[in-house]
């Protein structure tokens, strides 16, 4: 993998050196293996290589042949690798990436993400033309971020370049973003697509394209999984199961292509399980290991939740290594780490005042640990929810009404009962709390928010937010329309994005996700409803087509679910005096205090004190993503 970054004048001025040395010595605080750049005239393109593959050792990045107009610099992965060179008549196996992906470009032109499955951004510019079209792959899981100031214009896989050569101080803070980041306790930050903390930086969004002119600056769809209608939805029983599975291997073996060890995220859920089955089934086949490693609680944690979630998720992988022996787990516990710990340094690196704080402890161990391990390609089943694991029976029986399929709806509802043992009267107050819940006029998604009440009206942000929740979908009751919405969520897929290529390239090695796989999306897409949930069964694609792959304590478990950082309170309440001491100061912030409610503010500080953790999650949560926002305030305003 690597990452790009450039300057492109389109008034056809000379880069200043001193700019061009502020952005390369920005971009190469990674550690790339080798770095090319090509400078001339009003044209600077950077790309540092690190070798994560085996294709990546023959790597430049960058294309530009003597005479002509074109210029090209990629940062790219490509997956089908044998189907792009069959159709692209080529037999050179030792063809970089880059390449392969630009001739498809040359051929396909803005068709080309049709045929091309893998994660990139790419920029191409056409000084003929004075155009810059800057690319994002069909997931955004390779970062892109662009600034048009004038004729000037500043592209980079990270933001740090563009600050660099702008110098940091003069670019302001973006207040919707920032008031959007604080509307809500979600760990979600990117409430207006594309948009990032720094004023006029932005991110090229999944599937899209900017198309830059001295007079222009637009962002274009290239692809949707929706694009095409797929043969997909008529796809049922054996068939659907033979298709599904013949996808989802290919979309997992064609990632086994590291330059080293393979490792993955494996907690006890469904999708992280489905994908370490198939890694380790494959790798097996190669006489090679997959290298697990799962968050388990702090010693001394005492379990207060409910016994629906299961808070030690350790079980999960000694379940599939029974299988799989090749499978080689390991259990961090992150011992005398909070969310406060590493903040400062993650939320610099990150790049952005970040909002799953009590994640980020073992995250950051688990990257830390898969570097010193040589593990140069990581799996995870983090977006599996919105494609292989998708489907409520509450969602199939709706679309079946909706269809007047009454007779089918209720036999399905009768099925579900009956496999998760459930009794008619509890079935039916579910069902109707759906249907209200539905129909109710909810409250305002901002009514209790710590955000100041004039910025969150200046921007319209519970307008948008709202927006956002009566279209996503993941609910118990999905219509059609959140189901697609749920499968392609643009703003959720720049928010992994941005994690993910930041931890690659400060770990050097490359994250990949077969459940957000191009292939999958599309098939997610179209496949029917009853794919997802059959004979009672939720879940189904993974339950009930993989349930003679995945150990069935696993696939069998219909009564409980993981519950990632359930320790988080305990770990902060260990170190919480001085957590206290550091917080404080940030209650008299001058930043702080214009971007929140001073009434709100107000009663969160009184509501703390240096003897006791506060005793509700909710002001805890609030504290960190106070906090995160506060120190990042600091380190870039």
């Amino acid at each position: 993998m690597s990452a790009i970054c450039g300057i492109i004048l389109l008034d056809n001025s000379h880069v200043d050196q001193e700019t061009q040395k502020k952005m390369f010595n920005a971009i190469n605080t990674f550690q790339f293996d080798c770095v090319h750049t090509l400078s001339e005239k009003n044209v600077f393109l950077c790309c540092g290589i690190q070798y994560v593959t085996k294709q990546s050792r023959f790597e430049e990045g960058l294309h530009h042949e003597e005479g002509s107009s074109c210029y090209y610099v990629a940062d790219c992965f490509i997956d089908n690798r044998e189907e792009l060179m069959q159709l692209l008549n080529l037999e050179k196996s030792a063809l970089a990436d880059s390449e392969l992906l630009f001739l498809a470009y040359q051929k396909w032109n803005d068709d080309f993400g049709k045929y091309v499955c893998g994660i990139f951004s790419f920029v191409i510019y056409d000084a003929q033309n004075q155009t810059v079209k800057l690319y994002a792959d069909h997931t955004a899981s390779r970062c892109l971020y662009v600034r048009k100031k004038g004729q000037m214009v500043l592209f980079s896989t990270v933001i740090g370049p563009i600050l660099a050569a702008e110098e940091m101080s003069k670019l302001p803070m973006n207040e919707t973003f920032i008031t959007g980041c604080l509307a809500t306790l979600s760990p979600d930050m990117f409430i207006v697509p594309g948009l990032t903390a720094f004023e006029g930086v932005y991110q090229i969004l999944a599937g899209h394209y900017a198309k830059i002119t001295k007079d222009s600056f637009e962002q274009i769809t290239y692809w949707t999984p929706f694009m095409k209608r797929r043969d997909y939805q008529k796809l049922r029983g054996e068939e659907a199961k033979n298709a599904f599975l013949s996808l989802f291997t290919e979309c997992v073996d064609c990632l086994l292509q590291s330059d080293g060890k393979t490792g993955m995220t494996l907690s006890s859920g469904l999708d992280s399980s489905s994908i370490a089955c198939l890694a380790a089934k494959k790798l097996q086949e190669q006489q090679q290991q997959l290298y697990s490693f799962t968050s388990v609680p702090i010693g001394d944690y005492k379990n207060e939740e409910d016994s629906y979630y299961i808070v030690d998720e350790s079980f999960g992988p000694k379940e599939i290594q029974k299988v799989y022996p090749n499978l080689v787990p390991t259990f961090l516990s992150c011992d005398g780490k909070d969310a406060f710990t590493n903040l400062k340094q993650n939320v610099y690196e990150m790049e952005c005042p970040y909002k799953s704080v009590q994640n980020m402890v073992w995250l950051t161990e688990v990257y830390q640990k898969a570097e010193e391990q040589g593990i140069k390609l990581i799996l995870k089943g983090q977006y599996g929810n919105a494609t292989i694991s998708y489907g409520n029976i509450l969602s199939l029986v709706n679309e079946k009404c909706h269809k007047l399929h009454l007779i089918s709806a209720y036999r399905e509802f009768r099925l579900f009962m009956k496999v998760n043992h459930v009794g008619k009267k509890v079935a039916l107050r579910g069902y109707w709390n759906a249907i209200a819940n539905k129909v109710r006029k909810s409250d305002s998604p901002v009514k209790n928010t710590i955000a100041n009440r004039c910025l969150l009206e200046k921007y319209g942000i519970e307008k948008r937010i709202k927006h956002i929740t009566r279209v996503s979908g993941g609910t118990i009751m999905d219509s059609k329309k959140q189901k697609r919405n749920f499968i392609y969520y643009l703003q959720g897929l720049q928010q992994l994005g941005a994690f993910d290529t930041r931890f690659g390239l400060l770990h050097k090695l490359v994250i990949r996700d077969p459940s957000k796989d191009k292939r999958m999306l599309e098939f997610c897409a179209w496949v029917p409803m009853e794919c997802f949930v059959h004979d009672g069964v939720e879940r189904a694609m993974v339950r009930d087509y993989m349930k003679d792959i995945i150990p069935k304590r696993i696939v069998f478990d219909f009564s409980h679910r993981g519950l990632q950082s359930a320790d988080f309170v305990q770990r902060v309440e260990k170190h919480w005096s001085e957590v206290y001491d550091k917080i404080t100061p940030m209650f008299q912030d001058q930043r702080i205090i214009y971007y929140c409610d001073p009434s709100k503010l107000e009663e969160l500080m009184r509501s703390l004190s240096r003897e006791k953790i506060p005793e509700s999650q909710d002001v805890l949560i609030q504290v960190m993503h106070l906090y995160s926002m506060y120190t990042f305030l600091n380190q870039y305003q």
